[in-house]
């Protein structure tokens, strides 16, 4: 991260749970630029046939597509891709969070004792909250 982007993002701080970072919702117009393709492609099943068209290797009758034209392996595969994640939601992503080598924070980990990690979920929770306890002195941002 350079620190430009460090910068600019300093003094942000996660939503509060229930909270909606997008308050203002989707922008306007968005819903209904969907009803108008739907109108217009019936229903969605023109772009559908169109996708697989693209598939099979087939030219499909969309405007700007020239008769004769040849679909390249990697348009085909994007389509198909295109029509699955439409069709069924795009696939989990699964991060490896282990592995060889480490980082120096599991030694570190390591050591803390169960009280340690728990102290740390306290504060995590408290500066969630905005109200952080010192010593028994609660102070509120």
């Amino acid at each position: 991260m350079d620190s430009a982007n460090t910068d600019r993002n300093s003094g942000l701080r996660p939503w509060r749970p229930g909270k909606s970072g997008n308050v203002a919702g989707r922008p306007k117009g968005t819903r209904e630029l969907a009803h108008l393709v739907l109108a217009a492609t019936e229903n969605g099943e023109e772009l559908v046939r169109a996708l697989l068209a693209v598939i099979r290797g087939e030219v499909p009758d969309l405007p700007g597509v020239k008769k004769g034209q040849v679909f390249r392996v990697s348009d085909r595969l994007k389509a198909v891709e295109t029509l699955m994640d439409r069709a069924f939601g795009k696939a989990p992503q699964h991060l490896e969070l282990g592995g060889t080598g480490g980082t120096k924070w599991d030694s570190v980990l390591e050591s803390w004792s169960d009280g340690d990690m728990m102290a740390v979920v306290k504060l995590r929770d408290q500066l969630r909250d905005g109200v952080i306890e010192v010593e028994g002195k609660v102070i509120e941002e």
